[in-house]
């Protein structure tokens, strides 16, 4: 009776991705998780799972620019003045 390991292609790289999980050997059950840079949002399945039928469990994600902005804003504080002394701004 032979043995026959089941394994999956590599399924590549996201542009502007990360990618962690298996990274050599792609064999069933084997999972490859994707997550995106700073200022792009994942769209697709996070997480890949090599089949029984040697087939990645979904397509490959995508990272696009995000459409929400992030901001930081710096409020500075007016100094504070002695009581009855004028505040000149």
């Amino acid at each position: 009776m032979a043995i026959s390991v089941i394994t999956c292609e590599d399924p590549g790289t996201v542009e502007h991705g990360l990618r962690s999980g298996a990274s050599e050997a792609f064999t069933c059950g084997s999972q490859v998780s994707f997550s995106c840079e700073p200022q792009y949002e994942l769209t697709g399945n996070a997480a890949l799972v090599c089949t029984s039928g040697g087939q990645w469990s979904a397509s490959l994600p995508v990272c696009n620019k995000s459409s929400t902005l992030t901001v930081c804003v710096l409020t500075l504080a007016a100094p504070i003045a002695p009581i009855g002394a004028q505040r000149h701004l």
